[in-house]
């Protein structure tokens, strides 16, 4: 079993992607895809799409994250696509409760990169990680109800539908709205 937190860099290597643990270097490439596709995080990314108005501020948005990964409270990854080297992505997993062992995942796929299979094999990368190097007991998810993409995604690796939990989450907009809760045990 390997030893959590971790204090070096972590590179979980799939057939398209590359999962790298968030440094300070990706702060240019982070703010690309969020700047990009702020209008579609907005609804559930607020906080990151607040805090990232910047390279610079990047930077202090990814410090922040590896000295919570330090902490061990998260895990926190760029999906790097092996074809041209570009960040693609984010996944992560946030919220980790270590009595149980058990945390949520929070993901987004740039625009222009989805479709092509990459968020779902980063998925499978680090839910191995999670209950086999990690032996966790349980992995969230919350989605909208109406991002069927993700919704699909989540139930074709093996997520169940736990419930709907009603006024659950407020958007970058303002507005509080639903959320499916997912949950998958290990196998």
């Amino acid at each position: 079993m390997m030893r959590f937190p971790f204090r070096q860099e972590l590179v979980l290597e799939g057939r398209n992607l590359l999962l790298r643990s968030l440094r300070r270097q990706h702060a240019e490439a982070l703010f690309f895809i969020v700047d990009r596709n702020r209008n579609d995080l907005l609804q559930s990314f607020p906080i990151l799409c607040s805090e990232v108005i910047s390279t610079a501020r990047a930077r202090v948005w990814i410090t922040e994250r590896q000295r919570m990964q330090k902490q061990g409270q998260q895990l926190v990854f760029s999906l790097i696509s092996r074809d041209d080297g570009a960040m693609v992505g984010y996944l992560a997993a946030v919220h980790i409760e270590h009595r149980v062992p058990k945390c949520e995942l929070a993901y987004f796929m740039d625009a222009a990169y989805r479709g092509r299979g990459y968020m779902k094999e980063a998925l499978e990368l680090l839910l191995d990680l999670l209950f086999e190097g990690l032996n966790f007991k349980k992995v969230l998810c919350r989605v909208a109800p109406e991002n069927e993409p993700s919704l699909r995604l989540l139930e074709g690796l093996g997520f169940e539908r736990e419930g709907l939990i009603r006024n659950d989450f407020r958007s970058g907009q303002g507005q509080i709205g639903d959320c499916v809760y997912l949950g998958k045990l290990p196998a």
